[in-house]
């Protein structure tokens, strides 16, 4: 009878000894990140911790972002990366989203649109036809048609619509309206050359019915590097 009861302790101790082994530890934390998605213009920083660990190794996925030995992130380039805090083997990671700085029309896209205006407004003067006023609104359209040039290169929208529903859509009145696009020409002169030498770009340009103009210049990684548009109304 002993025996039996010995032996009935011994197992008990050892049923203890296997729950206390794989029970997970009361109050243990899931470590994280202090945030999985962030979104950035460039220039901007952040700096990510990760619940409060410091021997953390940080690693950025590609060069629109650098993250410092301290997990300051830096926006570099328009686009999308990821930032990777490794800790003791394993990978904690967020998402970034990289805007370009100034916004829908960025201040090298303005000073490429100065530039073509300039041209556009010298070959009007040539034939006779009042100079253009650079709009802003219209930039700030041309830009979002210049982006959404890298998906479909027409002047038919990457939704199936025409393209001056853009203009609709933003509430610009208009009686006459034209739009002229390219891709690939890396200045403001090469473009001009390249819509010049095309009649239909060039009646555009020289239309003595416009006053406004919309002009932009997207620099994208793929596709053909550079996407222009210019939007012309009454």
């Amino acid at each position: 009878m002993k025996k039996r009861i010995f032996l009935c302790v011994i197992m008990i101790a050892a049923l203890l000894v296997n729950m206390i082994a794989f029970s997970p530890k009361v109050g243990a934390k899931k470590l994280k990140l202090s945030r999985s998605k962030l979104t950035l213009k460039v220039g901007k920083t952040y700096k990510l911790k990760l619940a409060g660990k410091k021997k953390v190794t940080w690693v950025s996925s590609n060069n629109r972002v650098k993250v410092s030995k301290k997990g300051v992130v830096t926006a570099k380039k328009a686009g999308n990366a990821k930032v990777i805090a490794i800790y003791k083997g394993r990978a904690y990671t967020c998402k970034v989203k990289v805007l370009a700085s100034g916004g829908a029309t960025s201040a090298k896209s303005m000073s490429a649109a100065k530039a073509v205006l300039n041209i556009v407004n010298d070959e009007r003067s040539k034939v006779g036809a009042k100079t253009l006023k650079l709009d802003s609104k219209l930039c700030e359209l041309a830009m979002k048609r210049a982006k959404e040039l890298t998906n479909v290169f027409s002047h038919t929208r990457p939704n199936g619509r025409s393209c001056f529903t853009m203009l609709k859509e933003n509430k610009v009145t208009y009686r006459i309206a034209a739009e002229n696009i390219a891709a690939g020409q890396p200045t403001p002169k090469r473009v001009m050359d390249g819509f010049m030498a095309s009649p239909g770009h060039k009646k555009n340009i020289l239309h003595k019915s416009f006053r406004k103009v919309g002009i932009a210049c997207y620099e994208s990684n793929g596709g053909y590097g550079f996407y222009w548009v210019q939007i012309f109304t009454n």
